[in-house]
């Protein structure tokens, strides 16, 4: 079972006539629950509760009427999934593994910061690129098993690794095709 509860309370702080603050924090109470037991059969009882507090900031600049740039900064987490958890092995037929849960994850929290400058040329078009930034704190991996799996398959667990970062850039195009019609 998972059982979630969150609230959230943001505000909007207008700074000037060009820029805007949107800032917010989100507090979940989630509960991941799992009932099973290993292949020799040891129980195995999962129980997570975890409260996140999660805070956002959004500060957007209008540099003219149809132009802007914008910087966030946020937390959010990812959960392990229940197949992730599970203590049982189950066999992957497209890559040829056996991939084999692990009761002990732990909740990734993660940093995010982006960038971005946007462009609306009309009401129903965008134009827009933007940076973007994560740190990862436990998060979920896979991870290879040696020494485990015979006839030629590989066995995996799921665990949580030290911390990984990633970084990226997007563009997003959104073009009206009502003047074609």
């Amino acid at each position: 079972s998972n059982k979630l509860f969150a609230a959230y309370t943001g505000a909007t702080l207008i700074i000037a006539k060009t820029t805007t603050l949107n800032a917010g924090i989100r507090a979940e109470q989630n509960t991941q629950q799992l009932t099973s037991q290993t292949f020799g059969g040891r129980p195995v009882r999962v129980a997570n509760p975890v409260l996140s507090i999660l805070p956002s900031v959004n500060l957007a600049r209008s540099i003219t009427e149809r132009a802007q740039v914008r910087l966030a900064w946020s937390t959010t987490v990812n959960r392990p999934e229940f197949r992730e958890l599970a203590p049982f092995a189950f066999y992957d037929f497209s890559f040829n593994n056996v991939l084999r849960g692990n009761d002990s994850l732990s909740v990734a929290t993660v940093q995010n910061v982006d960038a971005r400058y946007e462009f609306y040329p009309s009401t129903s078009e965008v134009m827009s690129a933007g940076l973007f930034y994560k740190h990862f704190t436990n998060p979920i991996e896979m991870f290879f098993l040696p020494g485990a799996g015979s006839g030629g398959t590989r066995n995996f667990t799921f665990g949580n690794a030290g911390s990984a970062q990633s970084m990226g850039a997007e563009v997003e195009l959104r073009r009206s095709l009502g003047t074609l019609v």
